[in-house]
């Protein structure tokens, strides 16, 4: 979910939290009805207005007392006007359907006094009349008491329901609050802590890139961006690494090509010497054949040196051509001279398989690893010193195997058999691994040598079906 659909959600929420408190609250104050303090003190005008009647029906009743004529007392009855105001108000007042009914009986009664016609007998009624007001007094007192319990109770109640209500909608928001922030804060914190991991250098970051929110819109973006570093940082090393590489190289062929030169007249002098002292000691009777043999080794041996280093140097062109796998490896592994106690298994299962090589010089491969094989098991300890050699045919690439049983590649020399002029033999030029991946790669193809100590090595050669280019080194 997008951090824009989760701020609408939450806003949402506390929209829905204000509506819900607020409909609360008019229901609560609709409840309340007419029972507010209003009405309240309207009762309490009520009950004041009933005992004012009652103290002034006191006096009339003294002063009807002290009259003879008191119907012709014109003082009277503005007392008795007054009286009957004051009670219509209180019965304006009244709480209850009886309190008023009360009030207007007692008002009718007080009237007929003001009446000319009652004469006397409107003393007879004056003791009930004052009976009745203090009744009147006693019932409104206790309906304004019992609407102010009620009013208060009701009150409580509607403040406790929104204290109630008002938590709750407190925590809801706070919740709503902490889980946005849960959704927002920590990825936009992963994808900030992935920014600097990668602004210092570090891009094996790994990003849980899961959802469709922005932060993991981000984070993915963060991901592809240390993906392309991590591949750009790579290609520009191995960039690099070539580059040193062909200036090593040009800096090798070129002290190369003086060191052949300069060697090359002095061995045919000394090769040519030679024989003529061997000429002139066989005249003599003398016999240097052995010597003979030692100083022409040597001397082969020097122009063998310089001619890798030459071949190396130079990255001679490849003229690559169709050939049938099986029937072109046979008979260079039979041709070829194996030591005593070196067993040759071949398991060649490509008859049909067909590649595009340079004959001559990948004929150069084969053998360079076979006598790479044969002199590692010269060294071995091993009773039967085994070397196999299996071709596989596969979808797009045609592969051949060679596995010796000898003592293996020792873990820190096996990441630097491809460098040129490094070697572990005391005689070894070190070019034989590097001019066979270099004749390798020119046919486009890929060499992989697995080892482990004393259990030997597997070196493993594929190449493409299809016609190749020639590639030059």
């Amino acid at each position: 979910m997008s951090i824009n659909a989760k701020l609408t959600l939450a806003c949402l929420g506390f929209l829905a939290i204000s509506i819900a408190v607020g409909i609360f609250t008019w229901v609560q104050e609709r409840n309340l009805g007419s029972l507010s303090m209003t009405v309240y003190d309207k009762a309490l005008i009520g009950v004041n207005y009933a005992r004012k009647v009652q103290t002034e029906f006191v006096r009339v009743e003294a002063a009807l007392h002290g009259l003879q004529k008191p119907a012709d007392d014109s003082q009277l009855r503005v007392q008795l006007a007054d009286l009957l105001d004051d009670l219509d108000v209180a019965t304006e007042r009244a709480m209850t359907a009886k309190s008023r009914a009360a009030a207007v009986t007692i008002r009718a009664r007080i009237a007929a006094l003001a009446q000319p016609s009652n004469g006397n007998a409107m003393f007879g009624a004056l003791p009930a009349i004052d009976t009745d007001l203090g009744k009147l007094v006693d019932m409104y007192t206790a309906d304004g008491f019992t609407y102010r319990i009620r009013t208060e109770q009701v009150i409580a109640d509607s403040d406790f329901w929104l204290i109630l209500v008002s938590s709750a909608a407190i925590v809801l928001s706070i919740a709503i609050a902490f889980s946005l922030r849960q959704a927002i804060l920590p990825p936009i914190g992963n994808a900030v802590r992935v920014a600097v991991q990668i602004a210092s250098g570090r891009l094996d970051n790994k990003i849980e890139t899961g959802g469709r929110s922005e932060t993991s819109v981000l984070l993915r973006s963060l991901d592809a961006m240390q993906t392309a570093i991590a591949a750009h940082l790579e290609a520009q090393a191995a960039t690099q690494a070539e580059l040193l590489k062909r200036e090593r190289l040009s800096a090798l062929g070129q002290l190369t090509a003086t060191v052949a030169h300069e060697l090359r007249n002095p061995l045919s002098a000394i090769r040519n010497t030679f024989v003529v002292i061997e000429d002139k000691a066989k005249q003599q009777g003398l016999n240097l054949e052995r010597l003979a043999e030692r100083i022409d080794r040597s001397i082969g041996r020097c122009d063998r040196l310089i001619n890798d280093l030459l071949d190396y140097t130079r990255g001679t062109t490849s003229n690559p051509e169709p050939i049938a796998l099986d029937a072109w490896l046979k008979p260079l592994i039979e041709e070829q001279t194996i030591p005593q106690g070196i067993i040759v298994e071949q398991d060649l299962c490509a008859p049909r398989a067909t590649i595009s090589i340079d004959p001559d010089r990948f004929r150069r491969v084969i053998i360079n690893v076979l006598e790479n094989a044969m002199q590692a098991l010269n060294d071995s300890a091993q009773t039967e010193r085994r070397i196999t050699i299996r071709t596989s045919d596969g979808a797009y690439v045609a592969s051949i195997v060679v596995e010796d049983n000898g003592p293996g590649i020792d873990p820190d020399v096996l990441p630097r058999i491809f460098e040129p002029l490094f070697s572990t033999k005391s005689f070894g030029t070190g070019l034989g691994l590097p001019t066979v991946k270099q004749i390798v790669d020119q046919h486009q193809g890929q060499i992989e040598i697995a080892s482990e100590k004393g259990s030997g090595t597997t070196v493993r050669i594929d190449l493409p079906h299809q016609a190749t280019t020639a590639v030059p080194a």
